[in-house]
């Protein structure tokens, strides 16, 4: 449950990328992935909205942000990013929630 000063974010702050082909990636996680992280890509030269969306992480990753290496991503062309699933406890908890496993994943878009 969320506490009493707190707000249920539904969609993260998304990453915005731009390959060689000036094709525009927008990654983020929002209530319609089920919190999954996703990359939807627009195509020039319109970039319409209704691009291909692709799953980049199969779990809930509760209210993370994406954060990506933007070296790697405009020297190789790879997106690396960091995974940690990030949770909101209460605001009266009474314990700390563990932390989360942090993992580096690349993929090629």
């Amino acid at each position: 449950g969320f506490g009493l000063l707190t707000w249920d974010v539904p969609m993260s702050r998304p990453e915005i990328l731009v390959d060689r082909r000036d094709a525009v990636y927008v990654i983020y996680r929002c209530d319609l992935t089920d919190q999954r992280l996703v990359a939807q890509r627009l195509d020039p030269p319109d970039y319409a909205p209704l691009g291909q969306i692709f799953e980049l992480w199969p779990e809930d990753l509760g209210h993370s942000e994406p954060i990506v290496d933007r070296i790697r991503w405009s020297r190789d062309g790879v997106l690396s990013m960091l995974i940690q699933r990030s949770t909101q406890p209460p605001l009266m908890a009474e314990e700390d929630l563990p932390p989360e496993p942090v993992q580096i994943v690349d993929w090629q878009l």
